[in-house]
């Protein structure tokens, strides 16, 4: 999946709820804007939380969680769901 245009959004998904919660917070004190929300429906019908951003910090938050050790499930675009 690559870049998208700017205004874009892409959400992270994780395998649990901690993991979620962990990112949100290393994000948040590295200063960089996430927003915590619930899985949308296009990704799962499961239930749980995500990380919503705009596209254009895809590869600083990818960076600073590999840095940090957190995993993610998988990124996925917003504007494809809406296709």
């Amino acid at each position: 999946m690559g870049m998208t245009a700017s205004g874009n959004y892409f959400v992270m998904t994780f395998s649990s709820t901690h993991h979620a919660m962990k990112a949100e917070r290393i994000l948040a004190k590295a200063e960089v804007p996430v927003t915590v929300i619930p899985v949308p429906r296009f990704i799962t019908a499961d239930c749980g939380i995500a990380l919503r951003f705009e596209a254009a910090l895809r590869e600083s938050i990818e960076a600073k969680l590999a840095e940090e050790g957190v995993q993610f499930k998988g990124i996925y675009d917003e504007a494809e769901a809406k296709r």
